[in-house]
C-alpha cells in the first residue's frame, strides 16, 4: 500500500490587496523550427530559457530526439527574432544571456538517439559564430550560475576539478580547493566572485573564491558540521546551509545562522544591495520546513515567514532575481501542480493567475523560468511549453500600450462596477475589487503619462 506522509504546507493568500500589482501576459514569438522534413507541419515546441534585463527572451525551440534536433534564439521585446548560431550541433540549448546579445549555450555532440555523449560549453550571438569554450566526453556540465556582466560558473567535466568559471573575456578557468574533492560553483556575482561547495575529508565545506581564483573555506556555524555556499551577494558575503539551516557568511568569512536550529532551511538569494543606500535595505530570502515555507530574513538574521491564506503549497522555491520589495517563486500545490507565486512589500505570497489581467485561455499551470528588475516575468505553460512573459502594468495604463489615454478610460467606463470574483480587473487599480471613482481618479492623474 502506498502511503503519502505531507510533512508541512505553505500557505499563500488569492486575496487582493490594496497594493497589488497587475500583470499582462504576453506570448513569446516562436520559430518555425520544421521536426521532420516529410511532414512540414510539424513544428518544435518552444521553451523560454532565460530574461534578459531588458525583456529579451532566450529560446529554444526543440524537436526532440528526432533529425529535426533544436535551434536556439533570441525573441525581442518588439516581437522580432534573432537566431543564434549552432553549429554542427545536433541539440544546442541556449541557458544565459551575457554581456550584450552573447548567449551562453550547452551543445549536444552525440547522436540524437544513441552515442557517446560529448557535452560542450559554448557562445554565440546573433550573426556570429558559435565559439566552443569547453567540452568532455566523461560527464555533462551543468551551467548552475550567470549574470548579464559576462560571468558563468558551473560544473562538470570540462573542468578537471568538476567546478568551473567562465570570466568576461571568454576564459573558461577551473576551481580548485587545496585538499577538497567533489567540487561544485554554484553561483556568481557581477564582480566574478563564485560560492559553491567541495568535500574534504567526509564533510561537506562551504566554499568562496575571489575574482582571481584564489578559494577561501568558509567555517560552518557549528565546527566540524558540513556546510554549503548557494549564493553570493554584490557585497561578497556568501550565503547557503550551515549544518542543516540556513546561514549567511559575511565579507570577512565570519557565520551567521539566519534560522533556529533544527529549521531544515537553507539561503537561496539576496535581495538588495548592502553596499548601497536603499531605503528598503538588503534581505536574505530562503526556503524553510522542507521547502513548504518562505522566509526574508535581515543580514542580521531577524527574519520572518511570507505567505497567509488557504492554498498549500508544496516544494516551493525563489526564482529569477528579486528585490527588497518583490520576488516571485514557484510551488507546487497538495497535487503537486505548478504555482507560480508573486510578492510585493505589504502584500501577501499570491498567485500569479490571480493578478493577471488577461491568463491565457487553456492553460491552468505555469512554470516560472526567470524574474528581471522591471519585475517582468518569464513563464512556460507546462502542458504545452508556450513561453509567456508577464509585464507589470503601471497604473493607469489597462492594455500594456505604456501611455495612459482614451482608451484605458473607456475600459475604466465599461467595467464600472464589482470585478467579478477570483479575476484580476485592468481597471481595478488598487486591486479593491470594484471599478469606482478611485480608479477613474488613478487615470485622470497619470493621463498622458
Amino acid at each position: 500500500m502506498l502511503r503519502v506522509v505531507i510533512v508541512g504546507v505553505l500557505v499563500v493568500s488569492a486575496a487582493a490587496s490594496a497594493q497589488a500589482p497587475r500583470y499582462l501576459a504576453t506570448p513569446v514569438a516562436d520559430i518555425h523550427h520544421a521536426c521532420n522534413p516529410a511532414n512540414p507541419d510539424w513544428y518544435a515546441p518552444v521553451v523560454a530559457t532565460a530574461l534578459a534585463a531588458d525583456g529579451r527572451v532566450l529560446c529554444e525551440a526543440n524537436c526532440g530526439s528526432t533529425t529535426g534536433g533544436s535551434r536556439p534564439y533570441i525573441a525581442m521585446p518588439d516581437g522580432s527574432i534573432a537566431t543564434l548560431p549552432y553549429g554542427t550541433f545536433s541539440f544546442t540549448k541556449p541557458v544565459a544571456f551575457l554581456e550584450g546579445s552573447t548567449a551562453l549555450m550547452l551543445g549536444d555532440w552525440c547522436p540524437p538517439v544513441t552515442g557517446t555523449c560529448t557535452t560542450a560549453l559554448a557562445l554565440g550571438a546573433p550573426g556570429g559564430e558559435i565559439a566552443i569554450i569547453g567540452a568532455s566526453s566523461a560527464t555533462t556540465s551543468v551551467v548552475n550560475g550567470s549574470n548579464e556582466a559576462g560571468w558563468a560558473v558551473g560544473w562538470g567535466g570540462i573542468s578537471t576539478t568538476g567546478a568551473w568559471r567562465l570570466r568576461p573575456d571568454r576564459t573558461l578557468e577551473q576551481l580548485a580547493l587545496g585538499g577538497g574533492w567533489g567540487l561544485s560553483a554554484d553561483a556568481v556575482s557581477y564582480g566574478g566572485i563564485a560560492a559553491g561547495s567541495a568535500y574534504v575529508g567526509s564533510i561537506t565545506v562551504a566554499v568562496r573564491w575571489d575574482a582571481t581564483g584564489v578559494a577561501q573555506q568558509l567555517t560552518p556555524v557549528e565546527t566540524g558540521t558540513s556546510a554549503s555556499a548557494l549564493g553570493v551577494g554584490p557585497d561578497g558575503s556568501v550565503f547557503g546551509q550551515s549544518n542543516g539551516r540556513a546561514a549567511r557568511w559575511a565579507q570577512n568569512g565570519a557565520p551567521f545562522a539566519l534560522l533556529p536550529v533544527g529549521s531544515a532551511s537553507r539561503a537561496t538569494h539576496m535581495a538588495g544591495n548592502p553596499m548601497t543606500a536603499d531605503p528598503l535595505g538588503a534581505w536574505i530570502l530562503g526556503t524553510h520546513s522542507n521547502q513548504t515555507k518562505i522566509f526574508r530574513s535581515s543580514l542580521g538574521g531577524q527574519w520572518t515567514d511570507l505567505g497567509a491564506g488557504a492554498t498549500a503549497m508544496l516544494a516551493v522555491s525563489v526564482m529569477g532575481r528579486p528585490t527588497p520589495s518583490f520576488f516571485v517563486a514557484l510551488g507546487h500545490d497538495a497535487m503537486y501542480q505548478p504555482m507560480p507565486l508573486v510578492w510585493w512589500l505589504g502584500g501577501a505570497l499570491t498567485p500569479l493567475k490571480s493578478v493577471t489581467v488577461n491568463p491565457p485561455a487553456g492553460i491552468e499551470h505555469f512554470l516560472i523560468v526567470d524574474s528581471n528588475m522591471s519585475r517582468q516575468i518569464l513563464a512556460n505553460a507546462s502542458h504545452n511549453s508556450s513561453p509567456y512573459v508577464f509585464t507589470q502594468l503601471a497604473p493607469g495604463d489597462t492594455d500594456g500600450d505604456g501611455t495612459v489615454g482614451g482608451p484605458d478610460l473607456t475600459r475604466v467606463m465599461a467595467s464600472w462596477g464589482t470585478v467579478p470574483q477570483g479575476t484580476r480587473g485592468a481597471a481595478d487599480f488598487d486591486g479593491d475589487g470594484q471599478v469606482n471613482a478611485a480608479d477613474l481618479s488613478v487615470v485622470l492623474s497619470a493621463w498622458g503619462s
